[in-house]
């Protein structure tokens, strides 16, 4: 399955075993769960995402690191223990929110266990403070395996940015590894193309990245060169294109930007392509066709949706559902879905379709 999103809900705590295994499948630890982000639309912009991961039995520090590491010891001293959060932190927490657009976190503790008052994870963080003050100016998140070590969150006072500390938190967290025998460093996701994600690959050339397509660790190269999951879904999207253009049948391209709803809470319904070709000539109230490839049944489907709206009464054209061809709610599927293999499927079931709605609205 080459979800955009896939995610694992622990129901007792991660023994570290199987963290080192779940990070070796590709994934990576958000609040008190896993998941595998293979497609992120973020701030309007998608981007193919790649998880990676650096050997730390191999790895040395390059240059710049090694200079920005002696250059920030002299004005700062670190501790690294088992995580506890604090009033500091959260304050910190909360001013560097406001660097991210679109984030919606309100606190550090909700950024680290959701709704629970507990981890189910081995949670170390890295302090650094102000040599000068004692204050307490940047710290960095991270889980640990039995081999590995994930980077889950840097945090830095915006007044030390010159200092670079979101960076040097994370050759702190490098520095333990390597102290303590840990294998692999898992600092996160990065993205196809210039992306808030990418700092993370300042670190050094060449760390592995995660294959979806063959479930495999590669040195990662070139980037643009890369098998992409997002390249995948457009190439099933145009097939449908043309099924579409070769039976005339108008449509328009919408973009869903709830589309980890049906990933995220199981078994809702809810639309789960990030990209549909909406049916344009069926003008039944409240009943829309779209085309898609959807990737959970890893095939061209041909579905009827609708708003998912608690007043029932309420009366809702295509216009308020839509603007700049991206909708404005949570679009569920009706049943039966059906599913097309060429360009003579989507005009069948399409006429069935039209003409059946047509007949029960007469």
């Amino acid at each position: 399955m080459l979800a955009p999103v896939e995610y694992y809900y622990p129901e007792t705590r991660i023994e570290k075993t199987f963290l080192d295994k779940l990070l070796a499948l590709g994934y990576f630890r958000t609040a008190n769960y896993m998941l595998r982000t293979r497609v992120m639309l973020y701030n309007s912009e998608l981007y193919n995402l790649f998880h990676i991961r650096y050997h730390l039995n191999t790895y040395q520090f390059p240059k710049s690191l090694r200079k920005l590491y002696n250059k920030n010891i002299k004005h700062f001293y670190h501790k690294i223990s088992p995580f506890v959060n604090t009033k500091e932190k959260e304050f910190l927490f909360s001013k560097h929110q406001v660097r991210f657009k679109g984030s919606n976190t309100s606190s550090l503790h909700k950024y680290l266990f959701d709704c629970e008052n507990f981890s189910l994870f081995n949670t170390y963080q890295v302090e650094i403070f102000d040599k000068s003050t004692n204050q307490l100016v940047a710290y960095s998140i991270f889980d640990i395996g039995t081999n590995s070590l994930a980077s889950i969150l840097g945090i830095f006072d915006s007044r030390y940015e010159a200092f670079s500390l979101g960076l040097y938190s994370m050759i702190l967290e490098v520095q333990y590894g390597k102290e303590q025998n840990f294998n692999y460093y898992y600092p996160g996701y990065i993205a196809d193309k210039p992306s808030p994600f990418n700092y993370k690959t300042r670190l050094g050339k060449r760390p592995e990245y995660y294959n979806w397509f063959d479930d495999a660790w590669y040195a990662l190269d070139d980037i643009e060169k890369e098998s992409k999951v997002w390249d995948y879904y457009n190439s099933q999207l145009a097939i449908a294109e043309d099924w579409l253009k070769t039976n005339n049948i108008p449509y328009i391209k919408t973009r869903n930007p709830y589309y980890y709803n049906d990933y995220y809470y199981a078994g809702n319904m809810s639309l789960s392509s990030i990209e549909q070709l909406l049916i344009l000539d069926f003008s039944i109230p409240e009943t829309y066709f779209i085309v898609e490839y959807n990737p959970t049944k890893n095939c061209i489907i041909i579905a009827s949706i609708e708003p998912n709206i608690l007043n029932e009464d309420e009366a809702l054209s295509i216009n308020d559902l839509l603007q700049n061809n991206i909708w404005k709610t949570l679009m569920l599927y009706k049943h039966p879905i059906y599913f097309a293999e060429n360009a003579k499927d989507i005009k069948l079931i399409l006429t069935a379709l039209k003409k059946n709605k047509t007949n029960k609205h007469e």
